[in-house]
């Protein structure tokens, strides 16, 4: 990943092979795009919390409050 100026010339490598270039990287569970904007982190966490917030509304017949509070501290919160 290159911040700043798209930088063509500079190429890394580890014997001989090269590394590739990627827009956006994840790093201590935050990812960061090479413009640095929070767009790609926040797009990418709602995807990944809302699957099992509709797997848990689909999976629960009862609507009691306190129990989908529950299932979702213990399913989902982990993942924000």
């Amino acid at each position: 990943m290159h911040i700043g100026k798209p930088a063509t010339s500079i190429f890394f490598s580890i014997n001989g092979v090269d590394l590739p270039i990627h827009s956006t990287v994840r790093d201590l569970r935050v990812f960061v795009n090479d413009s640095l904007t929070p767009q790609s982190h926040i797009s990418k966490v709602t995807v990944t919390a809302n699957q099992p917030v509709n797997l848990l509304m689909h999976a629960f017949v009862s609507r009691d409050q306190s129990t989908l509070v529950r299932a979702y501290c213990t399913y989902v919160k982990h993942i924000l």
